[in-house]
């Protein structure tokens, strides 16, 4: 008769062994367990390749896609509220009417990925990789895209209201009818961009660069420009009023009707520009150097006007300031060298050397001294007059 307790000993080590494989094998493969679980909220597939998955309106709240691959995925109608896709690829995937709300897409790539009419509320995109990536009617307000690669992205008529987009790269972007009202686009690329009709109220460029930019129709009122760029920029029936452009740039750009009215362009560089029908009113455009431009466009009604501006130091050196209207401007210490003002009217305005020019001053400004000078001198010609007969 065999010892069975023998043979009992002698095969747990057989089982131990066993049962220690499997838990090894069920440890080392964890991510392939997870990446064939269902679509789901909390769903976990990190680092899961699923590209060209079909997850059409499939509830992925909360999920993690960690540097997942959904390349050319179907997402319209998905929902991805809350869900962590860090890393995570994108590309080429649409993700029409989708919710992102709350989702955390830092350094995400959706290069040409399409997300119309998509719901992006207080997003995280921050160092994404957005190239030529599709937002039309988007909303993504409050959203965080800074240092974004967002070159040649459609935003047409899109929201971004409140979006942080510091440092972002949006060169050759389409942000056509969008709204950028109290946006953050401090040190951005915009070179290039369609701003045509955009609404940027109140909002942060400091040290942006526009250059090329078409701006025309656009609102930036109330809006910080220090030290930005605008260079050879369309900016046509725009809106500039009470906004703060000290030191900016508008070198060799064309402003058509557009209001710059009790705005700072102090230092400002707009040299060498074309200004046509352009309210200054109420600007301070202190040492701002408009040397070399041409603003003579007399109209019946409209022309360029300085009206109550600070011109303090200014320079005008070979400005065509034909028909301008200079009311009430402080020209303090303003260079005029080879500078036309032809119709120009310089009623009550401080003249470079303080004096104050009478109403009327067209073309000269002539003051009380002039004008005294001029009726010493008719009345001299009367009494020359007088003796000849």
């Amino acid at each position: 008769m065999a010892d069975t307790s023998m043979t009992r000993s002698c095969n747990r080590p057989q089982h131990a062994l066993l049962l220690t494989g499997t838990l090894l094998l069920a440890a080392a493969s964890p991510s392939q367990a997870a990446c064939s679980d269902p679509a789901g909220p909390n769903v976990d597939w990190f680092e899961c390749d699923l590209a060209d998955s079909d997850l059409q309106g499939k509830d992925l709240s909360g999920a993690n896609l960690g540097m997942a691959n959904l390349n050319n995925s179907n997402l319209n109608q998905a929902i991805l509220t809350g869900a962590t896709a860090t890393g995570t690829r994108f590309n080429g995937a649409t993700l029409q009417g989708a919710i992102l709300d709350n989702a955390d897409l830092r350094w995400a790539e959706l290069e040409r990925a399409d997300l119309s009419s998509a719901s992006l509320l207080q997003t995280n995109l921050a160092q994404a990789k957005l190239r030529r990536a599709q937002f039309p009617g988007a909303d993504l307000n409050g959203s965080n895209l800074a240092q974004a690669d967002l070159r040649g992205t459609n935003f047409k008529q899109s929201i971004l209201q409140n979006a942080n987009l510091s440092a972002a790269n949006l060169s050759a972007a389409n942000l056509f009818q969008a709204d950028l009202s109290h946006t953050n686009l401090g040190n951005s690329n915009l070179q290039d961009t369609n701003l045509i009709q955009t609404n940027i109220r109140q909002s942060n460029l400091a040290w942006a660069n526009l250059n090329g930019a078409n701006l025309s129709s656009s609102d930036l009122s109330d809006s910080n420009l220090a030290h930005s760029t605008l260079n050879q920029t369309v900016i046509k029936w725009a809106n500039f009023s009470r906004s703060n452009l000290s030191d900016s740039q508008f070198s060799q750009s064309t402003l058509t009707a557009t209001s710059m009215i009790n705005s700072n362009l102090s230092r400002a560089d707009l040299s060498n520009t074309i200004l046509r029908w352009v309210d200054f009113s109420g600007a301070d455009l202190s040492h701002a150097d408009l040397s070399d431009v041409d603003l003579a466009a007399e109209h019946a009604i409209k022309k360029t006007s300085f009206n109550g501006a600070i011109l303090q130091q200014a320079r005008f050196d070979r400005s065509n300031l034909s028909g301008a209207d200079l009311r009430n401007a402080d020209l303090t210490g303003a260079s005029m060298l080879q500078a036309t003002l032809d119709n120009a009217d310089l009623s009550e305005a401080t003249w470079h050397d303080g004096s104050v020019c009478s109403q009327p001053s067209m073309g000269q400004c002539i003051t009380e001294q002039k004008s005294l000078d001029v009726v010493i001198e008719l009345q001299q010609d009367e009494q020359i007059i007088d003796l000849i007969q």
